[in-house]
């Protein structure tokens, strides 16, 4: 009987922490962290990934960048190329600099403590925010945005390319394991290699799935929401 007890608590709570997942309301990053299309235009869109570097195409005259969240504006912090046509070398309080212009405008200055440069920086004003869509104000034009397709971390845009460099570098982490784990072993002779070799193909085949197909991607990102929700508990027990 106790037992009996005991399994439907554990039960009522995994259906507790499952539902509050469900529920949990995506903070702004979370919500903005995917492949945004314009409504009026299918070919302008606007990319925000996970590693906070964003790309655009046909809205701004611009094209890439690092981006962050202060207050309720996007800042879209751009890279870009600035021609240099003068150069004055000037000493204040016997400290010399080099200042770089650009038709008189000041673009970059290099002192004893380093080169710091006039960024080039875009606040966007977020107007509205979910999973579906996306209003920013720019300048006083709003720019509607829809969800284009699954996370910005699982496009084609995003960093997770399969070059033969990180195909090299995971096939060695995988091995360097195995080793690792061959050398500390007690009884390497009851070693099954069928099994190290099938383990190893459900984990190719799971990361490959995740990474190309939406579905299984959205999926994990349910159960990474419901570890978030555990996480969140375990906070507020140590503040407590």
């Amino acid at each position: 009987m106790r037992k009996k007890i005991l399994a439907g608590v554990a039960i009522l709570l995994v259906l507790l922490i499952v539902i509050l997942a469900v529920t949990k309301e995506p903070t702004v990053y979370e919500k903005l962290k995917y492949n945004w299309e314009s409504t009026t235009s299918s070919s302008d869109s606007l990319s925000l990934s996970h590693d906070f570097t964003f790309t655009t195409n046909g809205l701004f005259p611009f094209e890439k960048g690092v981006w962050r969240l202060n207050e309720e504006a996007l800042v879209l912090t751009v890279d870009y190329e600035q021609a240099i046509d003068s150069v004055a070398y000037k000493v204040l309080s016997n400290n010399p600099e080099l200042v770089f212009f650009n038709e008189k405008n000041e673009i970059a200055k290099s002192t004893a403590k380093g080169t710091v440069n006039n960024q080039y920086v875009v606040s966007l004003k977020v107007v509205n925010c979910t999973l579906e869509k996306l209003t920013l104000d720019y300048n006083g034009e709003q720019l509607n945005f829809k969800k284009r397709v699954s996370l910005a971390a699982f496009t084609a845009n995003s960093d997770l390319v399969f070059s033969p460099k990180a195909i090299f570098r995971g096939l060695l982490g995988m091995l360097s394991l195995i080793l690792i784990s061959l050398l500390f072993s007690s009884n390497r002779k009851a070693v099954n290699w069928k099994v190290v070799g099938l383990g190893l193909s459900i984990q190719i085949v799971l990361a490959l799935s995740i990474l190309k197909v939406a579905f299984i991607a959205s999926f994990f990102e349910f159960i990474g929401k419901i570890f978030v929700v555990v996480l969140d508990f375990t906070k507020e027990g140590s503040v407590f």
